[in-house]
């Protein structure tokens, strides 16, 4: 099926267990004759979602970022050189799987997220830096 390029991003056919299950928790609530606080509910439905979309905007923009250097050296826009800038490829895979498993683990606002955050400052920074170098050697 093809989506406009945001919903891309959001992978929709990916998307329906977050909702299941954010839904077959307030069932198995209100079932078992609980008082369910549907603000409550329709709050955790909201972030359960954005918490599975930025994920997934997250993985995208990483592996579309390194995908498109290399595509730009084996082209010849770029050279070699630049490639030094993958060296932090492991680093933007630390910080996927750090996101992923304090989401999965907790929720999406948990203080288990700072140090993939932390990471992921780190990634923002060095990668430009050495992409930078690379363009000034290379050419």
């Amino acid at each position: 099926m093809h989506y406009p390029p945001i919903l891309g991003v959001i992978r929709p056919a990916f998307l329906l267990l977050t909702p299941v299950c954010v839904l077959l928790g307030v069932a198995v609530a209100y079932a078992s004759d609980a008082s369910v606080d549907w603000t409550a509910g329709t709050v955790a439905m909201i972030s359960a979602v954005a918490a599975h979309v930025s994920v997934n905007a997250l993985n995208e923009y990483e592996v579309l970022a390194f995908a498109s250097l290399g595509l730009d050296v084996v082209v010849g826009l770029l050279p070699p050189t630049a490639l030094i800038a993958m060296i932090t490829f492991p680093v933007a895979v630390a910080v996927y799987r750090g996101v992923n498993r304090a989401i999965q683990a907790s929720g999406p606002f948990t203080p288990a997220l700072v140090p993939s955050l932390a990471l992921n400052v780190v990634l923002s920074l060095l990668t430009p830096a050495l992409f930078s170098a690379g363009m000034l050697f290379g050419f």
